[in-house]
């Protein structure tokens, strides 16, 4: 739980977003640089970043946003600053999903894990789908 002068929130978030048409756009050095920027926001906007990575054609975050911030305006920051710097084509829209803090260790450990999830062909949809369900 988070405390900002009187008030406390735990508004914690899974967000996932992909390349447009699933261009598989993202190569480590690209995830390193991506998370650079993300951090910049982070700091700039006053939310945190728990855990960032992705695999060739999409990005997986876990955060905690506070209330002072519209979820749709943090997404918005964080593809559009990327996209401009990075030359990285975001796919509109994106999924974002409230999280309970017993699942963090789970979910981190998702997110972590993309490669190894990606290589054996799974279906990042599908992924999150069945992350969800448990």
């Amino acid at each position: 739980m988070l405390k900002k002068g009187r008030s406390f929130y735990q508004l914690d978030y899974h967000l996932i977003f992909g390349t447009k048409n699933k261009i598989p756009s993202i190569s480590r050095e690209t995830l390193s640089l991506l998370k650079n920027s993300f951090d910049e926001i982070a700091n700039e906007m006053d939310f945190k970043i728990y855990i960032m990575n992705g695999y060739l054609d999409h990005i997986h975050l876990l955060l905690t946003i506070p209330p002072k911030h519209a979820i749709a305006d943090v997404v918005q920051k964080i593809k559009g600053r990327s996209s401009h710097a990075l030359k990285i084509q975001w796919q509109e829209g994106y999924g974002i999903f409230a999280v309970e803090r017993l699942s963090f260790p789970r979910i981190s450990s998702y997110i972590k894990d993309q490669e190894i999830h990606h290589k054996h062909g799974a279906d990042f949809i599908e992924e999150i789908e069945k992350l969800q369900a448990s």
